[in-house]
């Protein structure tokens, strides 16, 4: 199921465990409609810039990323750019899957997983199994390898490594350097699972991964030992869709505290060096969070935006209007909470209060990346390869 959107597979498991709902049902699952609404904080595009055909209608975890004084963004049939933040204009570009025949034919690149950077390099994964390092000065590929799976989850730098999380359970430890297989840790992976893998964070010589059989596991950086594994979605329910408890979102530590969430599941605070959980909350989500202060901010499987405190796991506001609408991962930007849309738009909300603060269609092709912050403003990418930066007023 390459092609599917994880939203498509959703539905398509949904029908199999729903059949027989009313109407009433179908209804409740339908997007919101957004009412109107006159912004009471403006924005403006700076740039705008095309990264070669975007992602199409397939499900991906393909982002721009903010680094080394450069943007760096990727598209799904091979083409990795650089760009100047100020302005858009192209530093480099590469085409991974140009012709290398006489006949023109392209390689099916299929990058879904990236864009990350470090140790002077970018780096982007693909279906087909295959990590990508580039130069982050020119674009020269100084190494590609061959990973156990589909490289879906963005890879991460650290410690002179390059960890890559695998559909087929397996994260793997490449050398910065060379892109040589350092170590594999292998995880439980169910008969049913959401389509998609976490992308690892890195905390005190240890890789914090979700995995698809609902648990987090922290997993040494030198060995590729297991540290713990604690459970964030203890099975559960009878039907198909119940039994789905992947942990995709990407984890987050802060100071002595990692927090995690899945899908059917629960949003967790655990002690970072024994694995047990302070505080449980039941919340359902396959998409990364976000912290600022004492802030977490989330959307969850619905489409339904809440801020909670992470030190109690008390909820501070919740926000509706956007159910069904297929948000991304939330971003923050000084005082204001980001998502984009299915439609494309980008909604901008109180971080406070919750309270709608302004949206704008930026790309009838739909947003499906979170935003990414550079600065004072932010940048979203559409499904057709646009790239927008975008300073709010």
């Amino acid at each position: 199921m390459s092609g599917w959107s994880k939203w498509s597979a959703l539905a398509g498991v949904a029908l199999v465990a729903l059949a027989g709902c009313s109407s009433t049902d179908e209804d409740a699952r339908k997007p919101a409609e957004l009412v109107s609404f006159e912004n009471k904080v403006s924005d403006d595009v700076v740039w705008s810039a095309s990264i070669g055909d975007g992602i199409g209608a397939y499900f991906s975890n393909l982002a721009p990323v903010y680094a080394y004084d450069k943007v760096f963004a990727a598209s799904r049939e091979g083409v990795v750019e650089a760009l100047n933040p100020d302005n858009g204009d192209r530093l480099w570009k590469v085409d991974l899957g140009e012709a290398e025949s006489f006949f023109g034919n392209r390689h099916d690149m299929r990058l879904s997983g990236g864009v990350s950077a470090g140790f002077g390099k970018v780096y982007v994964g693909s279906e087909n199994g295959i990590v990508y390092a580039l130069d982050e000065k020119t674009g020269e590929l100084k190494w590609q390898a061959d990973v156990p799976g589909e490289a879906m989850a963005a890879p991460v730098p650290d410690a002179g490594l390059v960890l890559i999380n695998t559909t087929s359970g397996k994260l793997v430890a490449l050398e910065e350097g060379t892109g040589e297989l350092k170590w594999t840790y292998e995880q439980t992976v169910p008969s049913l699972s959401l389509r998609g893998a976490s992308e690892p964070s890195t905390v005190q010589g240890a890789a914090l991964i979700g995995t698809p059989n609902g648990k987090l596991a922290a997993v040494l950086l030198d060995s590729g030992l297991p540290a713990w594994e604690q459970d964030v979605s203890p099975a559960k329910g009878e039907n198909v869709l119940e039994l789905l408890r992947d942990v995709d979102a990407t984890p987050i530590a802060v100071g002595p505290v990692v927090y995690a969430v899945a899908y059917n599941g629960e949003l967790v605070a655990i002690d970072l060096r024994s694995g047990r959980p302070m505080w449980k909350r039941d919340y359902s989500s396959y998409r990364s969070m976000a912290i600022v202060g004492f802030d977490l901010v989330l959307t969850d499987a619905q489409g339904v935006l809440y801020s909670i405190d992470r030190r109690t796991g008390l909820e501070k506001w919740s926000q509706p209007m956007l159910t069904n609408r297929r948000v991304t991962a939330p971003a923050i930007l000084g005082d204001k909470v980001l998502v984009g849309d299915f439609e494309g738009y980008l909604h901008w909300f109180d971080k406070n209060s919750g309270e709608l603060l302004g949206r704008d269609e930026v790309d009838s092709s739909g947003l499906y990346a979170r935003p990414v912050v550079v600065g004072d403003k932010v940048l979203v990418q559409s499904r057709d390869g646009e790239l927008y930066m975008i300073k709010l007023d």
